[in-house]
């Protein structure tokens, strides 16, 4: 059992492990097509932490894009937190990502 958090005793929650990667992406909001630019936090099999450029909407459908590592994928936004630092957002996979054509 894998512990995590703030506390010494905190259970982590989560089913996939999280790997710190450096890298940008590009998110394209699905309901208008519009794109910004993030960066990547983290990312598991079922999804991905990220800074973007702009807010995300909670609960939006968008399409990612890791260029680095040819990787693509639709998502939905679970998490959103605005910081005098920045933007925050975790999104969830709708499915295994793609490795894109090189």
């Amino acid at each position: 059992m894998a512990l995590s958090g703030s506390g010494p005793y905190e259970v982590e929650r989560r089913a996939a492990g999280r790997f710190h990667v450096h890298a940008n992406l590009r998110i394209i909001r699905l309901h208008d097509m519009t794109a910004c630019q993030a960066r990547l936090v983290n990312i598991s099999d079922c999804g991905v932490a990220l800074a973007p450029d702009e807010p995300l909407t909670y609960g939006s459908r968008v399409y990612v894009e890791i260029r680095r590592f040819h990787l693509s994928g639709a998502a939905q936004v679970r998490r959103t937190i605005t910081k005098s630092s920045g933007y925050f957002a975790a999104l969830e996979f709708d499915g295994p990502l793609r490795l894109d054509a090189i």
